[in-house]
């Protein structure tokens, strides 16, 4: 009987060769895929604002960050390239099956088009009047401008840390979701970790792209908008740190080719070598 669960070294050389496929995909793929997952991320924030929108208790915050979850088990099952879940390529790197430039080059591409999506919801979004207009906030407005007004907020270093803790989290909903074989154990794996992002309060730099995008057009508070960039620098930095936590220590754990020469343990083979 085929396993539905692959086990940790299974799971990691898997991420290992995912990391090589995506710095090998064409600048166009890469592009178009990226704005998919800018578009999944948004849809996620805003059906998490119009959730929570009649208060913010914790029963409703819970239920806000399970239907935000679909946006990465979207992203995930049906194929997008997102920044925050593509750091965790730094394990291929450590590995020396992708160079260091590939993942920079691909990093900084996705995250661009990843901001392009978000900017084209947001334009959308608009236009749909769900939030309102920027003469009159309906009551999601109101909540949109009120979680835009807080991250901006923030001191420098709590948008840093909670940058990282929030794609600690993604990162691991994505390991999770690699870890199953079935669309329904991956949907779970993939879930939970959001969860945990959300009630936290933590900082995804691709759903602040949403969130700040769709507050300029309301007209939230102008006198933010400058807040808007540093907390997208701080952010992703933060963001590339918590991803880099979690693939330093399994491909060290996991995929590092033991030196010991006496250790007949299987290794993970180099590309184009069985």
């Amino acid at each position: 009987m085929q396993a539905i669960l692959l086990d940790p070294p299974q799971m990691y050389a898997a991420l290992d060769n995912v990391a090589y496929v995506k710095v090998n995909l064409h600048k166009s793929k890469v592009m178009l895929l990226s704005m998919m997952a800018g578009f999944f991320l948004s849809i996620g924030v805003q059906a998490f604002v119009c959730v929570t929108a009649p208060t913010t208790t914790p029963a409703l915050t819970v239920l806000g960050a399970v239907v935000f979850s679909f946006c990465l088990i979207a992203i995930v099952l049906c194929g997008a390239e997102l920044f925050t879940g593509n750091c965790m390529m730094l394990m291929a790197v450590f590995q020396g099956h992708v160079p260091v430039l590939d993942v920079v080059i691909d990093l900084c591409l996705v995250w661009f088009f990843n901001f392009i999506g978000t900017m084209i919801f947001a334009v959308m979004m608009y236009g749909t009047g769900v939030n309102g207009y920027y003469t009159e906030l309906t009551g999601n407005g109101i909540r949109l401008c009120a979680m835009a007004a807080y991250k901006t907020h923030l001191n420098a270093w709590e948008m840093f840390f909670r940058g990282i803790f929030a794609n600690f989290c993604v990162c691991s909903a994505v390991l999770l979701g690699v870890s199953s074989k079935s669309a329904i154990g991956k949907q779970f794996g993939i879930a939970w970790p959001l969860v945990v992002f959300i009630v936290c309060g933590f900082e995804h730099s691709v759903a602040n792209m949403y969130t700040f995008a769709e507050a300029t057009l309301l007209a939230c508070d102008v006198k933010n908008h400058g807040y808007y960039w540093l907390n997208l620098t701080l952010c992703s930095i933060g963001n590339v740190f918590g991803a880099a936590i979690l693939a330093v220590i399994y491909w060290w754990s996991y995929l590092r080719v033991n030196p010991d020469p006496t250790d007949a343990s299987p290794k993970v083979a180099p590309y184009g070598k069985a």
